[in-house]
């Protein structure tokens, strides 16, 4: 069966989602669609919302702001993860950092850094990415 006016299908692809700049510093890379303007975390060889393939790499900024979190009890601890919104208009959910010292809240400014990948991830990456408090940049830089 042939739908009428169908656009082509095209293979959907996850690209690379992370960049390391000197000094160890990461970014988050997403892909901007040229045709509708939608931005797609992780970035993407097809555009989501118009399936257009012309797709461009977006950087996101270094620094958003938490949108949401929640926390995760074990016998190890807690950890949070939770949805950070990057000025580029997207958001992206992520591991949060997992010290006792400061607590989320939403709309605190947090900033990306590189992590070890989560054990048992299916990543082949050597460095993945999490969020911690922006104001703790001094510790970890």
């Amino acid at each position: 069966m042939t739908i009428p006016n169908a656009k082509p299908r095209a293979p959907l692809t996850v690209l690379p989602y992370l960049r390391t700049l000197a000094g160890g510093q990461v970014r988050l890379l997403a892909t901007q669609c040229k045709s509708c303007g939608y931005h797609t975390f992780p970035p993407s060889t097809v555009c989501p919302r118009c399936m257009s393939l012309d797709v461009e790499p977006l950087e996101l900024s270094g620094v958003g702001e938490l949108y949401s979190f929640t926390t995760m009890r074990h016998a190890d601890g807690q950890v949070y993860s939770g949805y950070v919104d990057f000025p580029e208009k997207i958001r992206v959910f992520g591991h949060l950092w997992s010290t006792a010292g400061t607590r989320p809240h939403c709309t605190m400014q947090v900033r990306v850094v590189a992590a070890a990948p989560v054990e048992g991830a299916r990543t082949s990456a050597p460095v993945d990415f999490k969020f911690e408090p922006a104001d703790d940049a001094r510790r970890s830089a």
